[in-house]
Protein backbone atom coordinates (compact mmCIF):
# COMPACT_ATOMS: atom_id res chain seq x y z
CA UNK A 1 0.00 0.00 0.00
CA UNK A 2 1.38 3.58 -1.15
CA UNK A 3 1.94 6.05 1.80
CA UNK A 4 -0.73 8.47 2.53
CA UNK A 5 0.47 12.06 1.01
CA UNK A 6 -0.34 15.50 1.68
CA UNK A 7 -2.49 15.26 -2.12
CA UNK A 8 -3.62 12.11 -1.35
CA UNK A 9 -5.37 13.21 1.93
CA UNK A 10 -6.48 16.12 0.66
CA UNK A 11 -8.46 14.68 -2.09
CA UNK A 12 -9.24 11.77 0.18
CA UNK A 13 -11.01 14.09 2.61
CA UNK A 14 -12.94 16.00 -0.80
CA UNK A 15 -14.17 12.33 -1.39
CA UNK A 16 -16.24 12.41 1.78
CA UNK A 17 -17.57 15.33 1.47
CA UNK A 18 -15.47 18.08 3.31
CA UNK A 19 -15.32 21.35 2.04
CA UNK A 20 -14.61 25.19 1.81
CA UNK A 21 -16.10 26.89 5.14
CA UNK A 22 -17.07 23.19 6.92
CA UNK A 23 -16.80 23.18 10.84
CA UNK A 24 -15.21 20.19 11.19
CA UNK A 25 -14.67 18.03 14.96
CA UNK A 26 -11.76 15.93 14.29
CA UNK A 27 -10.79 12.88 16.18
CA UNK A 28 -8.73 9.95 14.95
CA UNK A 29 -5.62 7.81 15.24
CA UNK A 30 -2.75 8.28 12.96
CA UNK A 31 -1.23 4.75 13.99
CA UNK A 32 -4.55 3.11 12.32
CA UNK A 33 -4.14 4.95 9.18
CA UNK A 34 -0.58 3.17 8.49
CA UNK A 35 2.19 5.12 6.86
CA UNK A 36 2.02 8.78 6.31
CA UNK A 37 4.33 10.54 5.10
CA UNK A 38 5.07 13.98 6.75
CA UNK A 39 3.17 12.21 9.99
CA UNK A 40 0.60 13.77 11.40
CA UNK A 41 1.28 17.15 10.41
CA UNK A 42 0.28 15.77 6.58
CA UNK A 43 -3.30 14.94 7.95
CA UNK A 44 -3.91 18.41 10.15
CA UNK A 45 -2.43 20.38 6.76
CA UNK A 46 -5.08 18.42 4.34
CA UNK A 47 -7.82 19.21 6.27
CA UNK A 48 -6.77 22.87 6.95
CA UNK A 49 -6.40 22.95 3.06
CA UNK A 50 -9.61 21.39 2.35
CA UNK A 51 -11.74 23.77 4.71
CA UNK A 52 -9.50 26.41 3.82
CA UNK A 53 -9.75 29.94 5.44
CA UNK A 54 -13.12 29.91 5.85
CA UNK A 55 -12.96 27.15 7.85
CA UNK A 56 -12.67 26.16 10.93
CA UNK A 57 -10.74 22.58 12.50
CA UNK A 58 -11.48 21.72 16.23
CA UNK A 59 -10.45 19.01 18.46
CA UNK A 60 -10.50 17.98 22.17
CA UNK A 61 -7.79 19.38 23.98
CA UNK A 62 -8.57 17.72 27.15
CA UNK A 63 -5.96 18.44 30.28
CA UNK A 64 -6.85 14.86 31.96
CA UNK A 65 -4.68 15.81 35.10
CA UNK A 66 -6.20 18.57 35.97
CA UNK A 67 -8.79 17.33 38.11
CA UNK A 68 -9.98 15.45 41.01
CA UNK A 69 -7.39 13.22 42.28
CA UNK A 70 -9.88 11.19 44.15
CA UNK A 71 -11.25 10.12 41.00
CA UNK A 72 -8.20 8.83 39.32
CA UNK A 73 -8.78 4.85 38.10
CA UNK A 74 -5.83 4.32 35.40
CA UNK A 75 -3.93 4.64 37.57
CA UNK A 76 -5.09 5.27 40.80
CA UNK A 77 -3.30 7.20 43.19
CA UNK A 78 -2.48 6.97 46.72
CA UNK A 79 -4.96 9.29 49.11
CA UNK A 80 -1.91 10.47 50.86
CA UNK A 81 -1.14 12.16 47.15
CA UNK A 82 -4.52 13.74 46.93
CA UNK A 83 -3.48 17.19 49.02
CA UNK A 84 -0.33 17.64 47.15
CA UNK A 85 -2.08 17.29 43.92
CA UNK A 86 -4.60 19.50 44.54
CA UNK A 87 -2.21 22.28 46.03
CA UNK A 88 0.77 21.82 43.10
CA UNK A 89 -1.11 21.26 40.17
CA UNK A 90 -1.13 24.03 36.91
CA UNK A 91 -4.18 25.53 35.20
CA UNK A 92 -4.55 24.78 31.80
CA UNK A 93 -2.27 27.00 29.53
CA UNK A 94 -2.83 26.07 25.83
CA UNK A 95 0.52 25.49 23.69
CA UNK A 96 2.01 24.72 27.23
CA UNK A 97 0.17 21.80 28.79
CA UNK A 98 0.86 18.33 28.05
CA UNK A 99 -2.10 16.76 26.39
CA UNK A 100 -1.87 12.95 27.58
CA UNK A 101 -3.84 10.33 25.91
CA UNK A 102 -4.75 12.63 23.24
CA UNK A 103 -2.66 11.49 20.35
CA UNK A 104 -0.32 13.13 17.95
CA UNK A 105 -3.19 14.95 15.69
CA UNK A 106 -4.53 16.54 18.71
CA UNK A 107 -0.59 17.63 19.78
CA UNK A 108 -0.12 18.28 15.90
CA UNK A 109 -3.07 21.00 16.25
CA UNK A 110 -2.00 22.20 19.76
CA UNK A 111 1.32 23.82 18.05
CA UNK A 112 0.24 25.53 15.28
CA UNK A 113 0.43 29.16 15.58
CA UNK A 114 -2.98 30.51 14.87
CA UNK A 115 -4.88 27.62 16.78
CA UNK A 116 -6.80 29.28 19.95
CA UNK A 117 -8.23 27.50 22.78
CA UNK A 118 -10.93 27.67 25.51
CA UNK A 119 -10.09 28.43 29.27
CA UNK A 120 -11.97 25.17 30.81
CA UNK A 121 -9.76 23.98 33.19
CA UNK A 122 -9.95 20.15 31.90
CA UNK A 123 -11.90 19.99 29.54
CA UNK A 124 -10.87 22.55 26.52
CA UNK A 125 -11.48 22.65 22.80
CA UNK A 126 -8.67 23.74 20.38
CA UNK A 127 -9.63 25.03 17.10
CA UNK A 128 -7.83 26.71 13.92
CA UNK A 129 -9.49 28.78 10.98
CA UNK A 130 -12.49 31.63 10.76
CA UNK A 131 -14.34 30.97 13.41
CA UNK A 132 -11.41 30.05 16.54
CA UNK A 133 -11.71 32.97 18.25
CA UNK A 134 -15.48 32.91 18.61
CA UNK A 135 -16.43 28.95 19.04
CA UNK A 136 -13.34 29.32 21.93
CA UNK A 137 -14.53 32.36 23.77
CA UNK A 138 -16.14 32.84 27.18
CA UNK A 139 -16.43 28.90 27.29
CA UNK A 140 -18.55 28.24 30.65
CA UNK A 141 -16.60 25.98 33.07
CA UNK A 142 -19.85 24.07 34.18
CA UNK A 143 -21.18 22.59 33.02
CA UNK A 144 -18.45 21.50 30.50
CA UNK A 145 -20.56 20.31 27.82
CA UNK A 146 -23.28 22.71 28.28
CA UNK A 147 -24.79 25.98 26.48
CA UNK A 148 -22.51 28.43 24.94
CA UNK A 149 -20.04 25.35 25.20
CA UNK A 150 -17.37 25.57 21.97
CA UNK A 151 -18.86 22.24 20.88
CA UNK A 152 -22.50 23.28 21.41
CA UNK A 153 -22.04 26.50 19.31
CA UNK A 154 -20.34 24.15 16.52
CA UNK A 155 -23.20 21.77 16.71
CA UNK A 156 -25.50 24.99 16.07
CA UNK A 157 -23.67 26.13 13.09
CA UNK A 158 -23.75 22.64 11.75
CA UNK A 159 -20.55 20.97 12.47
CA UNK A 160 -19.20 17.55 10.94
CA UNK A 161 -17.54 15.14 13.04
CA UNK A 162 -14.71 12.85 11.26
CA UNK A 163 -13.81 10.02 12.70
CA UNK A 164 -10.51 8.47 11.62
CA UNK A 165 -9.51 5.08 12.77
CA UNK A 166 -11.52 5.54 15.94
CA UNK A 167 -15.07 4.54 16.85
CA UNK A 168 -17.94 6.71 18.26
CA UNK A 169 -16.84 6.46 21.79
CA UNK A 170 -14.20 9.13 20.91
CA UNK A 171 -16.83 11.90 19.97
CA UNK A 172 -16.59 14.50 22.55
CA UNK A 173 -19.35 16.66 21.09
CA UNK A 174 -22.09 13.70 22.03
CA UNK A 175 -21.33 15.01 26.09
CA UNK A 176 -23.46 18.12 24.48
CA UNK A 177 -26.37 15.73 23.84
CA UNK A 178 -25.76 14.24 27.02
CA UNK A 179 -25.89 17.18 28.86
CA UNK A 180 -28.61 18.58 27.85
CA UNK A 181 -30.84 15.53 28.19
CA UNK A 182 -30.54 16.43 31.69
CA UNK A 183 -30.59 12.31 32.31
CA UNK A 184 -27.14 12.48 33.95
CA UNK A 185 -26.35 13.19 37.08
CA UNK A 186 -24.30 15.54 38.66
CA UNK A 187 -20.72 14.99 40.36
CA UNK A 188 -18.22 17.14 42.45
CA UNK A 189 -15.14 17.53 40.21
CA UNK A 190 -12.09 19.88 41.53
CA UNK A 191 -9.70 21.77 39.15
CA UNK A 192 -7.03 24.60 38.97
CA UNK A 193 -7.81 27.75 37.16
CA UNK A 194 -6.21 30.98 36.97
CA UNK A 195 -7.44 34.02 39.14
CA UNK A 196 -6.03 37.33 38.66
CA UNK A 197 -3.32 35.87 37.05
CA UNK A 198 -2.33 33.23 39.41
CA UNK A 199 -3.23 29.47 39.51
CA UNK A 200 -6.13 28.62 42.35
CA UNK A 201 -7.64 25.32 43.50
CA UNK A 202 -11.27 25.36 42.80
CA UNK A 203 -14.80 22.85 43.23
CA UNK A 204 -16.58 22.35 40.34
CA UNK A 205 -19.70 21.27 40.09
CA UNK A 206 -20.35 19.04 36.99
CA UNK A 207 -22.43 16.84 34.87
CA UNK A 208 -21.07 13.36 35.17
CA UNK A 209 -20.89 12.34 31.45
CA UNK A 210 -19.54 8.65 30.11
CA UNK A 211 -18.80 7.61 26.61
CA UNK A 212 -19.03 3.85 27.37
CA UNK A 213 -22.64 4.09 25.88
CA UNK A 214 -21.71 6.11 22.72
CA UNK A 215 -21.02 3.40 20.26
CA UNK A 216 -24.37 1.84 21.19
CA UNK A 217 -25.86 4.98 20.05
CA UNK A 218 -24.00 5.40 17.04
CA UNK A 219 -24.57 2.15 15.93
CA UNK A 220 -28.73 2.61 15.65
CA UNK A 221 -28.21 6.24 14.78
CA UNK A 222 -26.15 4.58 11.60
CA UNK A 223 -29.35 1.94 10.71
CA UNK A 224 -31.56 5.22 10.16
CA UNK A 225 -29.63 8.03 8.90
CA UNK A 226 -26.87 8.50 6.34
CA UNK A 227 -23.00 8.67 7.65
CA UNK A 228 -20.18 8.21 4.85
CA UNK A 229 -17.74 5.53 5.42
CA UNK A 230 -14.49 5.51 3.45
CA UNK A 231 -11.13 4.27 4.29
CA UNK A 232 -7.32 6.18 4.36
CA UNK A 233 -4.82 3.93 4.21
CA UNK A 234 -5.65 1.49 7.05
CA UNK A 235 -8.45 3.58 9.04
CA UNK A 236 -12.07 3.45 8.76
CA UNK A 237 -13.26 6.75 8.47
CA UNK A 238 -17.09 8.44 8.93
CA UNK A 239 -18.14 11.62 8.42
CA UNK A 240 -21.17 12.40 10.62
CA UNK A 241 -23.60 15.70 10.82
CA UNK A 242 -23.30 16.47 14.04
CA UNK A 243 -26.49 18.33 14.60
CA UNK A 244 -28.82 15.59 13.40
CA UNK A 245 -26.57 13.00 15.67
CA UNK A 246 -26.98 15.38 18.49
CA UNK A 247 -30.71 15.56 18.54
CA UNK A 248 -30.56 11.59 18.04
CA UNK A 249 -28.87 11.43 21.16
CA UNK A 250 -30.58 13.67 23.23
CA UNK A 251 -34.06 11.51 22.13
CA UNK A 252 -31.82 8.18 23.09
CA UNK A 253 -30.69 9.42 26.40
CA UNK A 254 -34.42 10.11 27.51
CA UNK A 255 -36.45 6.98 26.16
CA UNK A 256 -33.41 4.87 27.89
CA UNK A 257 -31.86 6.15 30.81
Amino acid sequence: MFPVTLESASSFFRSMGLKEGDIVELHGSLKAIGLVSGGPNTIIDALLKVLSYEGTLLMAAQYSTNTEPAHWQHPPVEIESFKLIRESHPSFKGKESYLNWMGSLAQTLQLKDQTMFSDHPNCAVMALGKQAKWLTMSSPISPAFGIDSPLEKAIQMKSKALLIGVDYSTLTGMHVAETLSNMRPYYLESATIKVNGKDKRVKILDVDTDSEIFNQIGAEYELTHEVKTLNLGNATVKLIEMSSLHEFTISYFKEHL
